[in-house]
């Protein structure tokens, strides 16, 4: 059922209906790219880096065979799309494989586009370590300032008792320079990235993982907060409240259907759990 948005809030509802527990959330799961911190930069940067790296390597490679070199527009081209990258909006499309899968999938697909282009005998010349390698050449988590001010954030989570922890589809190297650069201990006191050898989101596994972590009761609930549908779909495996971040208005539509709460910023985070303490889901919905 939809519910309305109140005027005095600075949300809305989503079109699910709230858990049975949802006055009784005891620990907060943030996402990082688009949650936390502005990935709308490092996308572009990443796709047009790693395209520049698949098309330099194959070309290379087609070189010291002696045989034809690929069009580079036409690798190029194929990359953005197998991906779902926008090169003219440079921005993913919206729950698409750049926008919300795991690294490693990513990689795979980077590589399966650039093999496409080499001979037979150069299987496996590129793969998704040597895409993985080209990520890290190019420092795009320099090009993420975050999305708020992330010290009144963990503040808030502190002054509400809450744990907090950070489960990301980005690889643990990153995750946690950027903790580091942020000062995100607060937010991120149990951190899962997608290279940790656990499950992606949304598999409930790695949200039993998270609420088993941060000893959640089992009277009470969790809450998700992101980005994209997998995050979303992760709240409702594990019963919890799924708040949506509309850091990219364009994805309003796409979420709102698996969203309890829709929020425009993760500032506002604090303000929905201190309501939805008050208020239990019956005088709500």
């Amino acid at each position: 059922m939809r519910m309305a948005a109140s005027s005095s809030q600075q949300w809305e509802y989503g079109q699910e209906n709230l858990p049975s527990n949802s006055n009784r959330v005891a620990a907060v799961i943030f996402d990082k790219d688009g949650t936390l911190l502005d990935d709308s930069q490092s996308n572009r940067l990443w796709a047009e880096g790693v395209a520049r790296h698949a098309c330099s390597t194959v070309s290379e490679l087609c070189r010291e065979k002696g045989i034809p070199e690929p069009d580079v527009s036409l690798l190029t081209a194929e990359i953005y799309s197998d991906i779902q990258y926008n090169a003219a909006t440079g921005k993913p499309v919206a729950s698409g494989v750049l926008a919300s899968r795991p690294w490693g999938e990513i990689y795979l697909a980077v590589a399966q586009v650039a093999q496409r282009h080499l001979p037979a005998d150069l299987t496996g010349a590129i793969d998704s370590h040597r895409v993985q390698q080209w990520t890290e050449s190019l420092d795009i988590h320099a090009h993420q300032p975050p999305l708020c001010d992330l010290s009144r954030l963990q503040a808030d989570m502190e002054d509400l008792g809450l744990a907090c922890a950070i489960c990301t589809a980005d690889s643990r190297r990153a995750l946690e320079a950027q903790v580091a650069q942020h000062a995100l201990t607060g937010l991120g006191g149990v951190t899962v990235a997608a290279c940790d050898g656990l499950w992606p989101k949304p598999d409930v596994r790695v949200g039993r993982h998270l609420t088993q972590a941060l000893n959640v009761g089992a009277d009470d609930t969790v809450c998700v907060v992101g980005d994209s549908l997998a995050d979303l779909e992760l709240a409702h495996n594990i019963n919890g409240v799924a708040i949506a971040v509309l850091s990219d208005p364009a994805k309003r539509d796409i979420l709102m259907p698996r969203a309890h709460v829709m929020v425009k910023s993760v500032a506002q985070v604090p303000a929905v759990l201190r309501w939805l303490r008050q208020h239990p889901p019956s005088t709500v919905q």
